[in-house]
Parts: structure tokens; C-alpha cells; sequence
């Protein structure tokens, strides 16, 4: 899992190794769960979180994407 500010910069306390391949779970739904977490503990910076297996993207969410979908 990464997490990003807005240009891109990992914040690399809250990057971890969260994967795992026998869960069948919508990882962008997850993302955006562990974004508004970290945000709402106070790390503003936030702004993407990613999920990745094998180096392909499995699973995100975003500031900008939130936005796109009109989510609270």
C-alpha cells in the first residue's frame, strides 16, 4: 500500500505491506476508507492511497477521485 500527497511524494509512515492475495475484497473501497482515516487523524497531506500486487495497481482511491463522485 502507498500512500501519496498531492505532488506525488510518498508519506512513508503510513506506506505498509497490506496484500493479500486470498481476500476477495474490493481494495479501492478500502483505500478510501484508510484515505479519510489518515486524513481525519490529522495527516492533511494525504491524498491517494494506493494497492499494488506484483507492481499493477489492484485497488485506489483519491482526493480528486472523491471529488469526481461527489463523496463526502
Amino acid at each position: 500500500m502507498e500512500v501519496r500527497d498531492l505532488e506525488g511524494t510518498l508519506l512513508p509512515a503510513y506506506c505498509d505491506d497490506y496484500d493479500d492475495p486470498s481476500f476477495s475484497i474490493d481494495l479501492s473501497a478500502v483505500a478510501k476508507l484508510i484515505l479519510r482515516t489518515i486524513r481525519q487523524a490529522g495527516q492533511r497531506a494525504a491524498c491517494v492511497v494506493q494497492f499494488f500486487r506484483a507492481g499493477e495497481l489492484i485497488g485506489s482511491w483519491s482526493l480528486a477521485r472523491e471529488h469526481l463522485s461527489g463523496a463526502e
